[in-house]
């Protein structure tokens, strides 16, 4: 009988972080251009993906530049030695959590949204939050909103979810 093929955390999370680059760079390229009449802070809110917001989601340590992260991601280079993701519980908690939902990412426009203004939830501040009932993503800026954090579940407060609004999306150049 053959024993079980145990692969290490820092190897599982990896692979996780080459499958969460590649669902995130579908979002590359397009601005959401959410509208809703219920929105009381702004008209519209644009959100917008760069290379750069990638690693901040991922909740892993490293000394690379974000955007080189990104790139090594999704071209399959990233090594194990190019970040820190178990070095204490409380951030193999974190990553694990982050990186479960953000495989999934590309998909987060495809079906029913909820949107929160001025989202605060413990440390975390955004301009707007929104959630597909699986995840919720923060954005902060200032004309485009990038994102910002990813929290696993329905993390709005359901009295102040906006659920009517339209999603225009601009492809750029």
């Amino acid at each position: 009988m053959s024993e079980p093929i145990i692969i290490p955390f820092k190897e599982r999370v990896r692979s996780l972080i080459i499958r969460a680059a590649k669902a995130y760079s579908t979002l590359l390229g397009t601005d959401y251009i959410i509208q809703s009449e219920q929105f009381v802070y702004r008209k519209e809110y644009i959100l917008s993906f760069g290379e750069e917001n990638f690693l901040h989601l991922t909740g892993v340590k490293t000394k690379l530049h974000a955007k080189h992260f990104f790139e090594k991601a999704l071209k399959e280079k990233i090594t194990i030695q190019d970040y820190d993701c178990d070095s204490t519980l409380s951030l193999r908690k974190k990553v694990a959590s982050k990186l479960k939902v953000l495989v999934d990412i590309s998909a987060f426009f495809d079906g029913q949204l909820l949107f929160e203004e001025n989202f605060k939830r413990n440390i975390v501040e955004c301009s707007v939050a929104s959630t597909n009932n699986k995840y919720t993503l923060g954005f902060e800026g200032k004309n485009k909103l990038h994102p910002k954090t990813i929290l696993n579940g329905n993390r709005l407060d359901a009295t102040k979810t906006i659920s009517e609004y339209t999603i225009a999306m601009s492809h750029k150049g």
